[in-house]
């Protein structure tokens, strides 16, 4: 019988959170009088964001996100409900995804005590697989217009899912649809545990932000001296190896900034693709990674989420800029926040032994090909012993003997293993040998997935997102 793997309670086997930096961040939102200098309020504004008061902000790809991510929108709602602050989420929708890492989602299911994986293709092949498939910018990839029934996943509620992005298909892009759908699930959970009705995030495109002036603003500052731009840039990205950001090529004036386009994609633009004469609007640019971050943090809002992703390379956008910067303000703080959960229990891997040790599952693989060599794992210790006697002979006739005499000896060594896997007792042991290690590598299988933190967040319960909510509560207000 087929199930969810979703459980709920202390029983989980692994549920732990990861927060750092928020002390600074809570100071941040907690300075009184509320006030924005003119670049943080003409930024704000041209983003449709509120200048009132204090915004909490944080962003990933567009997608079903793992628990991982979720804790950034339990985060992000927390942090905002506490101080009456603005919740925003910046879709990084200048980035590319394949169609397997957005529109096919892995379902964790049980069969008979067996953890399997099933792929649900939203889509048929069409515009949209194709276009992410071509490495397109997800702002260019379309929304799906019809979204594939999935298959039979158990207690796993795809129905919500798929409603859930149909009603978004009028969305610009697959980018912004499938981040707001998310968004409605998770809030409808975020909802559910709080018994109330809390604010929704402002959700905005990050390609957005090549059209306000402090953009524009940035990008003059770069083309007047790219040379210092770009050693400043490359020199922070040598204090943080681990977060692998590939330096700019200085030879070519290479800038930290996209351009989109329809036909070549996403391309990096040179400080001569933006020397006077040169047709780029503002539509077609986008910021990388560091200069987004840089530019939210600067002047969008007073607390930035990341991931440990964006935790390892943020300190590379303050070190850039802190090394460049003309008249910026220093950027407001970043958190770290993450989570680690799985969809299976403790009493499920323990019922089902998936709690067995690497070497006993090794042992039961590569127990057939062994016991096919070796006529004592067979019960035959007589032909256990001609076999070791014959095989000293062949190490003996490396050194000496014709290879003639050699192959004969061989050919003898298979005959005794021949023999001793010949008898219907050994065949039978052999047999079975073979299901043991059929039944080993489902439950290898079975265990990698049990320890799998990657599944779609709506695979799990609401006592799960409730439990992980507690933990990032507790760590903001204590």
């Amino acid at each position: 019988m087929k199930s969810a793997v979703s459980q709920s309670g202390s029983d989980r086997a692994s549920h732990s959170i990861v927060m750092d930096g928020v002390d600074d961040a809570l100071a941040s939102l907690q300075q009184q009088p509320f006030q924005l200098d003119p670049v943080q309020e003409q930024f704000r504004a041209q983003l449709g964001l509120p200048t009132d008061v204090p915004i909490v902000m944080s962003g990933h790809q567009p997608g079903f996100w793992h628990m991982g991510i979720v804790a950034k929108v339990l985060a992000m709602h927390d942090l905002a409900h506490q101080h009456n602050a603005q919740p925003v989420w910046v879709v990084v929708d200048q980035d590319t995804l394949t169609s397997s890492q957005l529109i096919s989602l892995r379902l964790p299911v049980v069969t008979n005590g067996t953890i399997d994986v099933l792929s649900w293709d939203l889509d048929t092949p069409g515009a949209a697989r194709t276009m992410l498939d071509a490495n397109r910018p997800l702002c260019l990839v379309p929304s799906l217009q019809s979204v594939s029934t999935a298959p039979d996943a158990g207690t796993i509620n795809t129905e919500r899912i798929k409603a859930s992005l149909e009603r978004h298909k009028g969305e610009s892009s697959i980018a912004m649809q499938f981040t707001l759908a998310a968004m409605d699930v998770i809030y409808e959970w975020i909802d559910a545990i709080t018994g109330t009705s809390t604010q929704r995030p402002i959700v905005i495109p990050a390609t957005a932000l090549a059209r306000t002036d402090l953009f524009s603003s940035i990008v003059q500052r770069m083309t007047a001296d790219p040379d210092r731009c770009i050693h400043a840039y490359n020199n922070a990205t040598r204090i943080a190896p681990k977060a692998k950001m590939r330096p700019l090529d200085i030879a070519s004036q290479e800038l930290p900034i996209w351009s989109i386009d329809a036909k070549q994609g996403r391309v990096p633009v040179h400080a001569a693709d933006l020397s006077p004469g040169t047709s780029r609007t503002p539509m077609q640019l986008a910021p990388r990674a560091l200069l987004m971050t840089q530019m939210l943090r600067i002047a969008g809002c007073e607390a930035f989420i990341h991931g440990l992703g964006g935790g390892e390379y943020e300190h590379i956008g303050d070190a850039w800029f802190s090394q460049w910067k003309q008249y910026f303000n220093d950027p407001n703080p970043w958190i770290v926040t993450s989570a680690t959960v799985t969809p299976i229990s403790a009493s499920f891997v323990q019922t089902n032994g998936l709690h067995v040790s690497p070497a006993s599952i090794s042992n039961a693989l590569t127990l057939p090909h062994r016991a096919a060599n070796n006529p004592a794992l067979l019960g035959n210790d007589t032909l256990q012993m001609q076999k070791q006697e014959l095989v000293k002979k062949i190490n003996a006739a490396k050194h000496q003997g014709s290879q003639a005499e050699r192959a004969a000896m061989f050919r003898e060594l298979r005959e005794i293993v021949q023999s001793a896997a010949a008898s219907a007792e050994a065949q039978q042991q052999l047999a079975h040998t073979a299901d043991n290690a059929a039944q080993a590598r489902a439950k290898q299988r079975s265990v990698e997935l049990a320890h799998n933190r990657t599944f779609p967040f709506f695979v799990y319960s609401r006592d799960t997102l409730r439990e992980l909510h507690s933990l990032i509560h507790t760590r903001i207000t204590t």
